[in-house]
């Protein structure tokens, strides 16, 4: 780390998925991910409060153009919260 923040790139060349400019390209996919992670639990939280489904008074059309977000996506999120929604309720303990 300390030869990155000085800028030095390192080569190698039996290992090239070690080169610094790789690297880089990983730690901005990595991000990436992270961000769209974190976006998802946003729009999934924005869902149960408004989607008919859940808590809201919404249908899924309002819900969609509200949001912004691709019918797809709407559709996805949504699978995957009642997924999870019945998971916890078919757990006993």
């Amino acid at each position: 780390m300390e030869l990155l923040e000085k800028g030095i790139n390192l080569e190698f060349i039996n290992e090239p998925h070690i080169n610094t400019d790789y690297y880089k390209k990983m730690q901005a996919q990595t991000a990436a991910i992270a961000k769209s992670g974190r976006e998802s639990v946003e729009m999934k939280n924005r869902i149960i409060k408004m989607s008919k489904c859940f808590s809201g008074n919404m249908s899924d059309k309002e819900c969609m153009e509200i949001l912004q977000i691709a019918r797809n996506t709407f559709y996805k999120y949504k699978r995957e919260l009642l997924a999870e929604t019945e998971d916890a309720g078919s757990t006993v303990e």
